[in-house]
Order: structure tokens, then C-alpha cells, then sequence
């Protein structure tokens, strides 16, 4: 009897074992991506990094914001506004799964404008990441191409949707209409959460963009580039 239960004890040990090793292989290899986004408990995401955007005009309080200077054609950082998510079309969630030291993946959610009621400054929280209807994942560059994969929300799973490459380089469209099935669905999301603003503004277009800080390093980011129609004006707000 007591070998038996020795017996049993050792195979729930390898089992618990190979289960933690697999969950480690599954996600520890891009290739392996090829089917849904790793857990949010998963300990390749850096959630004490992770920020939050709100994407909106005015411009709400601690947004990291880069406009376009008529003069010089180069761009400065607008961090005011106002605090009211009422102009906010939508969030963006930016954060990183960190395979190694050299390795990385960035990651963007689109969530709602409704799911930044109950946040604190720009930090991620559970709602959040959970409310997001789809993620943009940007795979480390290889040469002069970089991997993009679109995952969308199906209850509190981000399943596959469609994988394409776009050029490494600075302001590249990520998500280039002609070629991407899921351009389509993302404008009909911008489209929506326009809607849901009480601001007599109108957004005439929107592109999610390639933000190259450091091309030898290969550093980058994933931004949101709209134009907006105040008035007669006309703003190009990058957001990331």
C-alpha cells in the first residue's frame, strides 16, 4: 500500500513538472504564438512596466503625445489636458513579454473608453487587460522586417487572428489596408468609439504606426496616429 502511494505521489510530481515545462516552452518560443496570447499571470509579462494611453482629444492628463510642428517638420511631447475620459475614443495598453535579456515582444490592447473610469494615473490594472477587444503583438525585428500578429478577445482568451511583416522602419503602417484582413475591423473599432464621444470632432482617419527609437539597437514602439477635424482645423496627434 505504501508503494502505491509513493508511486502515485512521484507520477503528480512529473506531471506537475512537465505541465510547468510546457507552459514554459509554449510561450518561451514565438513560434509558438501561432495560437492565442500567454495568461496575464504568465511570468514573461513585465505588468510592472505596463502603461496605459488615452487616446482622445482634448487630451487627457499624462498622455505621452507627439505633434507636428509646422516649422522644422519636427515634433514635440504634450503631457497636459484635461482629467474627464468623456474625450476619450478609446485606451491603449502597452507592455512587453520579455522571453530574455536580448528578446523581446511589444504588445498593444485596444480597450474601450469605458475601461479607464476606475483608473489611477497611466498603471495597467486586471479590468483593464481584461476589457481589451484586441492586441497587437510586434515580434523582434529580424533584418529589416518585423512580424506582426493580431489576437482578438474571445471571452478573456486573445485567439489568433491573422500574421503579416511590415518593413522596420520608422512610421511604417502596421496595418497596411491593401494586404491586412484586419484593417477593416479596425477601423469600424476607431469608427465606434468615435461615436461614444460627446465632442463635436470628427476623426477623418486612423493608422497604428512603427515608432523606431533606435535602429542599431532595434528599438521601437507601437503607436496610434489619427487625424483629427476640430472645427476647420486639422490635428495629427501620434499617440503611443
Amino acid at each position: 500500500m505504501k508503494q502505491l502511494i509513493f508511486i502515485i505521489v512521484i507520477i503528480a510530481i512529473c506531471i506537475s513538472i512537465n505541465a510547468d515545462v510546457l507552459a514554459k516552452v509554449k510561450f518561451g518560443n514565438w513560434d509558438r504564438w501561432d495560437e492565442e496570447l500567454p495568461s496575464w499571470n504568465n511570468e514573461g509579462w513585465d505588468l510592472e512596466r505596463c502603461r496605459l494611453t488615452f487616446v482622445g482629444f482634448p487630451y487627457i492628463r499624462r498622455t505621452l503625445i507627439w505633434l507636428p510642428v509646422e516649422e522644422g517638420r519636427t515634433y514635440v511631447l504634450a503631457v497636459s489636458g484635461t482629467e474627464s475620459i468623456d474625450n476619450t475614443f478609446f485606451l491603449l495598453t502597452h507592455l512587453s513579454f520579455i522571453k530574455d535579456r536580448k528578446s523581446q515582444a511589444s504588445i498593444i490592447l485596444f480597450s474601450p473608453a469605458t475601461a479607464g473610469k476606475n483608473v489611477e494615473g497611466v498603471k495597467c490594472n486586471n479590468s483593464v487587460l481584461n476589457s481589451a477587444k484586441f492586441a497587437i503583438v510586434a515580434f523582434p525585428p529580424d533584418k529589416k522586417e518585423i512580424v506582426m500578429r493580431v489576437y482578438e478577445n474571445e471571452n478573456g482568451l486573445f485567439h489568433l487572428l491573422e500574421e503579416w511583416s511590415v518593413a522596420f522602419q520608422n512610421k511604417t503602417i502596421i496595418i497596411p489596408e491593401k494586404t491586412v484582413k484586419y484593417s477593416q475591423k479596425y477601423e469600424e473599432f476607431v469608427s465606434q468609439s468615435q461615436q461614444l464621444n460627446n465632442q463635436n470632432i470628427t476623426v477623418s482617419s486612423s493608422s497604428i504606426i512603427l515608432i523606431v527609437r533606435d535602429d542599431k539597437k532595434k528599438e521601437f514602439n507601437l503607436g496610434v496616429s489619427l487625424e483629427i477635424l476640430d472645427g476647420k482645423k486639422i490635428i495629427t496627434p501620434i499617440f503611443y
